[in-house]
């Protein structure tokens, strides 16, 4: 785990993570709201829903390895490749920043 989160933390998988997080709420919520509608919903909310979520969901998933591997190519470019990756910490600012970002993203949308 420790490779995968030290390649992470970049703006392209950080990107894809909130991206995936907030369609995947957002369809969620939409889910519960046409169960407790009492009438049908509008006619094209399932355009929005149904054909072009999902894809915005799958774009995000597709982002995160490709975030991964362009950090990887850079490093290895590079030859800053470290030996040992550093410990997950929740302690440090980079980690806080990126479980805010995780977590507060999607709310916003909202």
């Amino acid at each position: 785990m420790q490779p995968i989160y030290f390649l992470g933390q970049n703006t392209v998988t950080l990107a894809g993570a909130v991206i995936t997080t907030s369609t995947a709420l957002t369809t969620v919520a939409f889910w519960f709201y046409e169960i407790l509608l009492p009438g049908p919903p509008h006619p094209y909310i399932g355009i929005l829903f149904f054909l072009i979520f999902p894809r915005v969901f799958v774009l995000g998933l597709l982002l995160i390895p490709l975030g991964i591997l362009i950090r990887l190519r850079r490093l290895r470019a590079r030859g800053n490749m470290p030996k040992t990756f550093p410990a997950i910490d929740l302690h440090l600012p980079v980690v806080q920043r990126t479980f805010e970002w995780v977590a507060l993203a999607p709310v916003s949308i909202f």
